[in-house]
């Protein structure tokens, strides 16, 4: 059951069909800039449904394991004129699941100890090491909101999305004019319930 809003503002509960789902799915980028400009979530039945998935505690978890991902590969990252390649060739966490005893290459999905996480995945698109290490502060602020107890708007979830996800975005396109401290700290805003 969803409650979204009509033409006079007035709150109307409706449900979702499998195919609003399935449209919700198919059309996320699109309903994610929507959520992250001026789109009310319950304006329609897909952004209702689509910020729904962005606030819950699983894709707010994901966001800030990826933007801690970013975060460890930007410090690992040797200084400006170096290839990316050898940084980008080792994971910045550790490999989930994969136990010390493990043979490298052999995947231990199967191991001793039942079914096991697959490996973390590498960036594929070079990061600006320099823009994300300048904006540490802004990211760690960033990570703790993601995972904070409480709700968020979907807005927040939406702009930091956006931002960690754009392969064309200030992250990880050195033309970009866009300042990711400025966008971070926007996200970060956007986040609260009171003000996103």
């Amino acid at each position: 059951m969803l409650v979204l809003l009509d033409s006079a503002n007035c709150p109307i509960a409706t449900s979702a069909r499998p195919w609003d789902r399935l449209m919700a799915r198919v059309r996320a980028s699109r309903l994610d800039s929507d959520l992250a400009g001026e789109a009310l979530p319950d304006s329609t039945v897909a952004l209702a449904l689509r910020a729904q998935l962005l606030v819950s505690e699983r894709t707010r978890r994901d966001l800030a394991e990826g933007a801690r991902r970013l975060l460890a590969t930007a410090i690992q990252t040797p200084a400006a004129g170096r290839s990316l390649a050898p940084a980008l060739g080792r994971s910045p966490v550790p490999a989930i699941g994969r136990s010390p005893a493990s043979p490298a290459g052999q995947s231990p999905a199967h191991g001793a100890r039942g079914p096991q996480m697959p490996a973390a995945r590498r960036p594929r698109v070079p990061i600006c090491p320099d823009r994300v290490r300048e904006s540490a502060e802004e990211f760690e602020e960033l990570i703790r909101r993601l995972l904070a107890d409480g709700p968020v708007a979907a807005r927040g979830v939406a702009l930091a999305s956006a931002l960690l996800r754009d392969g064309g975005g200030p992250l990880y396109h050195r033309a970009s004019a866009d300042d990711v401290r400025a966008r971070l700290r926007e996200a970060v805003t956007a986040l609260d319930p009171l003000t996103g």
